[in-house]
């Protein structure tokens, strides 16, 4: 799926995401996982990102694009408000890629936060923001004074 503009802190499609490790119905929060067991490690927090990120992108192709796609067609032959209920999106899918969805956006957060300890790691966070047509713009502030920090320590 497709990212659309966010800013950090603000991106997750269900706010009531806790802060804690675990949360009440028992799911991890990468984002205080992470800060509890790696504060500011970025290749541990690096492969927490990216495990969420391939996690989110395999049922996102395996199972919910299917099913929008099925939803689509459907909707093109009848009409969005006429879309038979055996070709809607079922609501444990919608549930899936939220829940998902919300785990890497806890991870990116935690990530982008930590200052990039080299070049290479400045470069995967500014992919990270804009890469794939993303245009998350709330890390800019940030991304800017990585980038002043880098370019400073190579005049000096």
């Amino acid at each position: 799926m497709a990212d659309t503009p966010v800013e950090p802190g603000v991106r997750r499609a269900n706010p009531s995401v806790s802060r804690r490790p675990v949360d009440a119905g028992g799911e991890i929060n990468a984002h205080s996982t992470i800060a509890a067991i790696a504060p500011g490690n970025w290749s541990a927090s690096l492969a927490v990102y990216l495990a969420a990120k391939a996690a989110e992108d395999a049922y996102d192709r395996d199972y919910y694009l299917p099913a929008y796609r099925r939803w689509a067609a459907a909707a093109d032959e009848f009409g969005s408000g006429n879309v038979p209920p055996g070709d809607h999106i079922p609501a444990e899918f919608e549930a899936e890629i939220e829940r998902l969805q919300n785990l890497r956006f806890d991870a990116e957060d935690a990530l982008m936060v930590i200052p990039s300890p080299d070049g290479i790691a400045f470069a995967r966070k500014f992919l990270i923001a804009y890469g794939d047509n993303r245009d998350a713009n709330g890390w800019n502030d940030m991304l800017e004074a990585e980038a002043k920090r880098f370019v400073g320590e190579a005049v000096q």
